[in-house]
């Protein structure tokens, strides 16, 4: 009997111990991932760059002291959250930061009892959830939840016996909500001020991809009907693919691509929603400031600005700069022989003649039944100012975001149409 309690007492303590390695070693790895989704959304962020940042956490490890990061960057490499690419970042990777991103905004989203949100898409049809309630006089039949109305007509007539006594009082019916499909683009401001750092230390570039990145899990997991599309702009736009979300850098200075082109952005936007066949479709601009650039698409565009300012300055980028940008951030800009971009920068001011073509080519997003929101990620006050003013012409909602908040204000803002969304489920 001692020799069996030892045994017994022997097997607890391995069992114990074994538990506790296990529980280390997954808060290890959840604290590791987390590191790794920081290092993901910086400006520098290459498997180089990780390595001084890794390095702490070699050192604490006994047994992998290098001094360096390659034990922590080894570990990444075996769990298949990196590899040795330039886009280095694997699918599972970029998927589980994208789970985590998400179950923050969530969390926060509870901890700050956000309710429900009103929406006015359209509803094309319902989604039923797994969820039951009482009957109500008008509700669809088919939506009868058998196993729930016979549970209740049992308890409320204290009976088994068949034939069952079965009223309105007893019906259960399963819960609904509509399935507002959406066709959604998310512009993302490229421009060179959003390396600029906000309050909370990060950059506006930091904010952004991570509210993408969280837009994009929420998208996956809660409608996944839904298309969202990605937009990079600056002086000029791109298609974004949401697996290169992490290599996004805003443009430098030192080109004439660092400018800032709403139209640019509105109009590749309406190109790729004019093929969805969706009734909602709506563009989502995210910028830190007012445009100073716009298309000038024909030879009396930029005639009539010359004649108002004689130095007024035109671009288009030569082909081997177009490859340069390919090549060095994947970016393939929309491009057109016949089109220049006008660049006027004016500080916390805008061109009168940019204004006029962006407020011109939203109108035109206006007649196709695109909607027009922005996201503003500044906290001067006179770039707050035109965004409400441009909100305001184009019929939108702004957005303002001084912080890292925004990707909660976006992911909520988008989440709120499915009831499963607003409470985490």
């Amino acid at each position: 009997m001692f020799s069996h309690n030892v045994y017994t007492s022997a097997n607890a303590q391995i069992t114990t111990q074994q538990n506790d390695e296990y529980n280390t070693a997954q808060n290890y790895n959840e604290k590791l991932l987390e590191k790794l989704s920081m290092q993901a959304l910086k400006d520098k962020n290459s498997i180089k760059d990780m390595q001084g940042t890794f390095a702490i956490d070699d050192n604490a490890k006994a047994g992998e002291i290098t001094g360096d990061g390659k034990a922590t960057i080894k570990r990444l490499y075996d769990m298949g959250y990196i590899r040795n690419e330039k886009k280095w970042l694997t699918k599972k990777g970029f998927d589980a930061i994208g789970r985590m991103i998400l179950r923050k905004i969530m969390q926060n989203a509870r901890s700050l009892g956000t309710g429900e949100h009103s929406t006015n898409l359209r509803g094309d049809g319902e989604i039923t959830m797994d969820t039951t309630r009482k009957y109500e006089y008008g509700d669809d039949p088919k939506n009868l939840s058998v196993h729930d109305t016979l549970l209740n007509s049992i308890l409320n007539n204290k009976t088994s016996r068949f034939p069952l006594n079965i009223t309105t009082s007893d019906m259960a019916v399963y819960e609904t909500y509509s399935d507002t499909r959406a066709a959604i683009v998310y512009c993302i401001d490229l421009s060179s001020t959003m390396k600029t750092k906000m309050k909370d230390g990060t950059s506006r570039m930091e904010s952004a991809k991570r509210a993408l990145w969280g837009l994009y899990g929420a998208n996956r997991r809660f409608f996944p009907t839904d298309s969202v599309y990605i937009v990079g702009f600056a002086s000029m736009a791109a298609r974004i693919l949401p697996y290169d979300i992490p290599y996004l850098r805003a443009f430098d200075a030192d080109e004439f691509l660092h400018y800032t082109n709403y139209q640019a952005a509105l109009r590749l936007s309406r190109t790729i929603l004019r093929n969805n066949t969706y009734d909602n479709k709506k563009i989502v601009l995210i910028t830190d400031g007012q445009p100073s650039a716009c298309y000038v698409d024909s030879a009396y565009q930029k005639d009539v600005i010359l004649s108002e300012k004689p130095y007024s300055n035109f671009y288009s980028p030569e082909p081997d700069i177009l490859n340069r940008i390919n090549t060095e951030k994947n970016i393939r800009l929309d491009t057109d022989n016949n089109r220049q971009v006008y660049l006027c920068y004016r500080y916390k001011k805008v061109d009168s003649r940019i204004h006029a073509q962006t407020i011109k080519e939203a109108a035109v997003c206006r007649r196709d039944d695109i909607d027009i929101d922005t996201v503003v990620i500044t906290d001067e006050p006179e770039l707050v100012e035109y965004g409400q003013k441009f909100a305001k012409e184009t019929h939108g909602t702004m957005f303002h975001a001084s912080d890292g908040s925004m990707a909660d204000i976006l992911v909520r803002d988008y989440m709120g149409r499915s009831p499963k969304a607003q409470y985490g489920l």
